[in-house]
């Protein structure tokens, strides 16, 4: 199977690492991720909440359609702001109509398609476990999220003491939404008793499953992926 080739490529809030075969896929990958941006930051203009708001919209998003649609989709489903969904919905919709193998990385919020065996490492900050383990993913043509939200880690915003909190979902907008929503669970002096708060509230949510860290401890729930120690390099 070919080699994934990597590119690099950002635009304001959006900064992607994208893995494809042919360097034409990379060019309409974010020729789209520009194009949904773009959409997304005229909704805005018009509608400020929709970037500021921490918690659903009154919103029926079957008013609307492209981007907005699902992030108010995502937001409504799992009761955290249209905004936690945006890089899951800007990775999803620019992978659309790409009919092979790759990898859209939108700063931890990872979309996956095409048959290809894929490595995914945790990043969990200062914890123990952070980068020393990977997910195995081995896809068929049918795409999957993994995306990852923590209290200690990174500029995004989270109410919880999570180290990690990955989400595996076919959908990758869900997927980004549902990991800020867990996160924000993930809080007490105990770390184990932390830790299933977040995945309580993991089994409330239409999500594949989710994986939490904090500290030097780690908790599962639903149908997640071999979960491998980091030997050699990853994917």
């Amino acid at each position: 199977m070919a080699k994934l080739k990597t590119t690099h490529w950002s635009h304001k809030y959006t900064k992607l690492r994208i893995k494809t075969q042919k360097q034409k896929k990379t060019h309409q990958i974010i020729q789209k991720a520009l194009e949904t941006q773009n959409k997304i930051e005229k909704h805005v203009k018009q509608n400020p909440e929709f970037l500021r708001s921490l918690k659903p919209l009154k919103k029926d998003e079957r008013n609307y359609s492209g981007p907005i649609k699902k992030m108010l989709t995502a937001s409504n489903k799992t009761g955290v702001g249209p905004f936690a969904a945006v890089a899951g919905t800007i990775n999803q919709i620019s992978a659309r109509n790409i009919n092979q193998p790759l990898l859209i990385d939108n700063g931890g919020d990872i979309h996956l398609q095409g048959p290809h065996t894929y490595h995914i490492k945790i990043n969990a900050g200062k914890a123990s476990l952070s980068n020393q383990i990977a997910l195995q993913i081995k896809r068929d043509k049918k795409p999957l999220g993994v995306c990852t939200s923590a209290g200690t880690v990174g500029n995004s915003l989270s109410m919880g003491e999570a180290d990690a909190v990955t989400v595996i979902d076919r959908d990758t907008a869900l997927a980004d939404a549902a990991a800020t929503a867990i996160a924000n669970k993930v809080k007490h002096q105990d770390i184990e008793t932390a830790i299933k708060k977040g995945l309580d509230h993991a089994d409330d949510l239409e999500i594949q499953g989710c994986i939490i860290i904090k500290n030097d401890q780690i908790g599962t729930t639903g149908r997640i992926p071999q979960i491998n120690l980091i030997k050699n390099k990853t994917k």
